[in-house]
């Protein structure tokens, strides 16, 4: 207290002379160095946050590594033992120390420091809220940096990442021992330590995830122009640990696809997980526990927001690149080839007409955007596994918010049918009050996990010329690649050099057609539907024997599977597919001959 009316003095002497001639600068200028002067002291009083956090140190290692959990069921002779009264002891005496450390602000009343109102218990919230986030920038930066070893593998070169699995729990075991030490002492100190920690942990992240996406942005958000940043409470810079990250969020944004490459792992459905080619679990349910237990739902999030920003990024440049190959010469032999198929629910005249339009595209332009498709099937994944997890998240911690947002979404979505039924009855919802009704809702159900990424449109497009036509080819040109592997129930590469993982390249392909109109997604299963019937004919080239009545050919085989696993990715109902395919053939899965 006698700090703060010392301090207040200070005021006379520059204002004495700009207060005698009565100028109208008077208020401005006292305004000015009122504000100097609260700098000032909430430099001098963070000694006390430094020194409670020093102290605090001493009670997470205590907690962490010292005190045992006491046991539902005790023996008698064992009290004295769990009771550790030497490290609680101690705990008593660190508490007491921050306790000390606070006192006298505790005491103090809201005071004027020039024409400035301060409350001192407000300038020591601050002063706490700025050593908490430092603490919590430094331990995620250091913990989140991944070290590398080049290694062979089934002949070809990946990366091994060897203590991936340790940093997340390492991470995880310090900043749960942070939050229960700091949740510990809130008492002591008169502040809502839980509250502090998830506003300063989400800023964190916030702050991070949109630093790291000014990559992909043109007019990028500066440091000091960040929502998330602030000159109180400022979120620490530290400088990039890697040539391709600018913090540790896209570090491990970018080892999760590193690891889960569809070059060296296959994603398998059942088991909602990446597998390498010896059958070892690469990324798994156990995988995004461990990221949920280290970054919290709050990391998940900034992860998916991230991979989101990254398809975007892809697509964009996707469309742009193939608008600039999509030449007079190539739309025409398009054109040809969609006329030479007419009508889609018949059959072609040749099986030939199939391998002149392969021969007709250039040769470079299915390994572009084959590169491009399977890693935008790679992110969806991660993002699809991502909603999953943070979705049971919500469900087992706050049930009753995640069936309140479910019941909000469905009431929703009935009114945004009823409106494009009957547009000049039913008004779209939220335009009749101008609220921002869509968008924050949107908002709420991508954070708890009620979203499926595999179905979102990213960007708006104008239409490309005979894009259906061009990504079938595509797929035509890949399926060689692939056999049925019953066993696993998926398309497995025949060789796995150089041939990515299927599930990776049947979600890229449906993220690509979800960009148009729902037309071009019909008009490309139509036409796979018409190449797979044209593969059961007698007179297929693939048909190994006409006479044969149960077992398809191991193209046709392939082919199908394709089918299923895009209408089941996309979810697409199975009374679509059969209006393209007959029903027996999609019945009759055991029946198929798989082998090459």
């Amino acid at each position: 207290q006698c700090l703060f009316m010392k301090l207040k003095s200070m005021m006379e002497l520059p204002l004495l002379r700009i207060c005698q001639c009565n100028s109208p600068d008077l208020a401005s200028v006292s305004e000015y160095y009122s504000q100097e002067l609260v700098n000032y002291v909430r430099v001098v009083l963070e000694v006390i946050p430094v020194s409670m956090f020093n102290t605090l140190d001493g009670i997470i290692h205590i907690q962490t590594t010292q005190l045992r959990e006491m046991p539902t069921k005790l023996e008698r002779d064992k009290v004295k033992e769990f009771a550790q009264l030497e490290e609680r002891y101690q705990l008593a005496q660190a508490t007491h120390s921050v306790s000390i450390f606070t006192q006298g602000i505790m005491a103090m009343q809201r005071t004027l420091l020039g024409v400035i109102e301060v409350n001192p218990r407000e300038l020591l919230e601050e002063g706490i809220r700025k050593q908490l986030v430092k603490r919590i920038s430094e331990i995620m930066h250091k913990q989140l940096v991944f070290h590398k070893k080049e290694v062979s593998m089934f002949g070809m070169t990946s990366w091994a990442r060897l203590d991936f699995e340790e940093r997340l729990v390492a991470l995880s075991t310090k900043l749960a021992g942070f939050r229960r030490s700091f949740e510990y002492i809130q008492d002591y100190v008169s502040i809502y330590g839980l509250r502090v920690w998830q506003e300063e942990f989400q800023r964190i992240i916030n702050y991070n995830v949109e630093q790291e996406c000014n990559t992909f942005l043109k007019k990028q958000v500066p440091d000091w122009q960040s929502a998330y940043q602030s000159a109180a409470v400022p979120i620490p810079v530290f400088p990039a640990a890697d040539e391709r990250s600018v913090n540790f969020m896209g570090r491990i944004t970018r080892e999760l696809l590193s690891r889960t490459h569809p070059d060296r792992t296959m994603y398998l459905f059942p088991l909602s997980g990446w597998f390498d080619m010896e059958g070892k679990e690469v990324v798994g349910i156990r995988m995004f526990s461990l990221l949920k237990d280290s970054v919290g739902v709050l990391g998940l999030s900034g992860i998916d927001k991230l991979l989101c920003f990254m398809v975007v990024h892809r697509l964009q440049t996707l469309v742009q690149s193939y608008r600039v190959k999509m030449t007079r010469d190539v739309t025409r032999a398009l054109a040809g080839f969609r006329h030479q198929m007419e009508p889609l629910n018949g059959l072609p005249e040749s099986f030939v007409f199939y391998t002149k339009a392969l021969e007709q595209m250039p040769r470079d332009m299915w390994d572009e955007l084959l590169s491009a498709i399977v890693l935008l099937g790679q992110a969806q994944l991660l993002r699809r596994q991502i909603a999953v997890e943070v979705s049971a998240t919500c469900k087992l911690d706050s049930n009753s918010l995640s069936c309140t947002l479910e019941a909000l979404n469905d009431a929703v979505m009935r009114d945004v049918k009823a409106h494009y039924e009957r547009p000049d009855t039913a008004p779209y919802p939220g335009d009749k009050d101008q609220t921002r009704l869509m968008p924050e809702l949107t908002q709420h159900l991508v954070t708890t996990g009620i979203h499926n990424p595999l179905t979102q449109i990213y960007i708006t497009t104008d239409a490309v010329e005979e894009i259906p036509a061009l990504v079938f080819l595509f797929t035509l040109s890949q399926l060689p690649k692939y056999s049925y592997d019953a066993h696993l129930s998926v398309c497995a590469p025949r060789e796995r050099k150089d041939t990515p993982d299927s599930c990776a390249l049947i979600v890229g392909v449906l993220t690509l057609l979800r960009q148009f109109h729902s037309s071009e997604t019909q008009t490309y299963m139509k036409l796979l539907t018409q190449y797979i019937r044209s593969l059961l004919q007698p007179n297929a080239p693939y048909h190994k024997d006409k006479n044969a009545t149960k077992a398809f050919s191991a193209e046709a085989t392939t082919a199908i599977c394709f089918l299923e696993d895009f209408a089941r990715y996309g979810n697409i109902p199975r009374d679509v597919l059969q209006m393209y395919l007959p029903p027996y053939i999609m019945d009759h899965r055991d029946t198929f001959d798989g082998s090459s």
